[in-house]
């Protein structure tokens, strides 16, 4: 008598340029589909250790796995390795996966070799990439469509099973249907629906896309890879981790605020553009995050600690177009200001500043399976 097929697992991986709404919206639907009775487990992706990200499934009580140190397509064995603990240890219906925000060739350098060589284990959903409306003004038709970070995105954005048009809770029903209307243009055979992550408005919609939808992966891209290494050297990444603590409790919150201002002024000073800059503040079992997604965007907090409090973790994840020395500095005289104006200690327990390495994929097929 033969053995009994295995289970296959759902894998879900959603795309998109950074400060998108990537984590927000894998949240919302990870939180969705466990109300359902699915168990779900979250990967994460980042060229270094310390992702705000990876700490903020893990306080929603998501099983979380991260990958370091490299993309998922330059780490694919990482991949299925952290893959294969989760699916030892919940056995989850569902995988989703947030790879690194610069990204793009997912489709030929991980969907694909999903397909062809654990397809006996996952069940590969469409590719979903999630679309910030101001980058489309700024990257795709502004001035700076021509520069490495505008073809970086178009890039993304063309390899998309379905293209999602988040952040709708920000738009005019007009402008959101002129977005709509320039996807649907510059990608006619790429599905476009609107999201707002943030309230959940249209995660039903999407969701329902998704398991309805095209075939994963089925458009592969043809890239200039020198284009696009530019566009990831171009940005300087830090990744910080601290402890602060004072003779007084002290406002942690305010400190996390003044750093991101901090950074924004710094980015206006040297004419940077700002990929996205995550902070969270924990104390007393408790968790804020603030995020800025762009030099015009507004600080966007979400959650909230007591105030004051005696001791706080501060994690600081920042993508801004500097070169990486330089990112470091201004996060580090700024955070050193700031906790001196609130008499607190910070206390480095992680610190990593660079600019991503030239992609080199594991895989890369030239066909769709």
């Amino acid at each position: 008598m033969s053995e009994p097929t295995a289970r296959r697992v759902q894998f879900m991986m959603v795309g998109g340029f950074l400060g998108a709404g990537k984590t927000t919206a894998l949240g919302r639907l990870a939180r969705a589909l466990a109300d359902s009775g699915r168990r779900v487990a979250i990967l994460t992706n980042d060229q270094a250790e310390g992702l705000v990200d990876t700490a903020l499934s893990a306080r929603l009580g998501l099983p979380v796995a991260e990958i370091a140190g490299g993309c998922f397509c330059c780490r694919f064995q990482d991949l299925i390795d952290r893959a294969d603990e989760l699916l030892a240890a919940i056995a989850p219906d569902a995988l989703l996966a947030e790879p690194v925000g610069s990204c793009a060739d997912l489709t030929a350098t991980v969907l694909q070799p999903l397909k062809r060589y654990y397809g006996q284990k996952f069940v590969v959903s469409p590719y979903s990439v999630l679309v910030d409306p101001e980058r489309i003004d700024e990257l795709m038709q502004g001035p700076r469509a021509a520069s490495p970070l505008g073809y970086l995105f178009r890039k993304q954005l063309e390899e998309a099973d379905l293209l999602v048009l988040n952040k709708q809770d920000t738009l005019p029903q007009k402008r959101r249907d002129e977005l709509l209307e320039i996807l649907a243009a510059e990608f006619p055979a790429t599905p476009a629906l609107p999201l707002s992550a943030l309230s959940g408005d249209g995660l039903e919609a999407w969701w329902r896309a998704v398991e309805a939808g095209p075939s994963a992966g089925q458009r592969l891209l043809d890239i200039d890879y020198d284009t696009y290494a530019a566009a990831e050297a171009s940005l300087g990444w830090l990744n910080l981790k601290a402890r602060l603590a004072g003779p007084e409790p002290f406002d942690a919150a305010a400190v996390a605020h003044a750093l991101l201002s901090e950074i924004r002024h710094g980015a206006v000073r040297l004419a940077a553009e700002i990929g996205h800059v995550k902070v969270l503040v924990e104390a007393e079992n408790a968790a804020l995050r603030m995020s800025l997604t762009r030099i015009g965007a507004p600080i966007e907090p979400s959650g909230g600690v007591p105030s004051p409090v005696e001791a706080a973790t501060l994690t600081l994840n920042a993508r801004v177009e500097m070169p990486p020395e330089e990112l470091r500095d201004l996060v580090m005289r700024g955070l050193r200001r700031i906790c001196n104006e609130q008499r607190v200690t910070p206390e480095i327990e992680t610190l990593s500043a660079f600019s991503p390495a030239r992609p080199e994929p594991t895989y890369r097929f030239d066909t769709p399976l």
